[in-house]
């Protein structure tokens, strides 16, 4: 798997709690995929979860995705 707190520097300079408009969390998830990825059990926006459990919804990502769904 990706080494996620890398991801998240590249994405959005480590900042774990990021809440945008469509892209949230240390990764920088759509929030479109936060949803349908199985966030809502953590919390309604990826930026108000925990590092874990945001890297827990990513490794979910990536099984079905790969490294594609990331910019860096």
């Amino acid at each position: 798997a990706p080494d996620w707190d890398a991801v998240a520097q590249c994405e959005t300079g480590g900042d774990w709690s990021m809440q945008g408009a469509r892209y949230s969390g240390g990764v920088g998830f759509y929030n479109g995929t936060w949803d349908s990825f199985g966030g809502q059990e953590y919390a309604p926006n990826a930026g108000q979860a925990t590092r874990e459990q945001q890297i827990a919804v990513a490794e979910r990502v990536y099984a079905r995705h790969g490294a594609s769904a990331w910019g860096c």
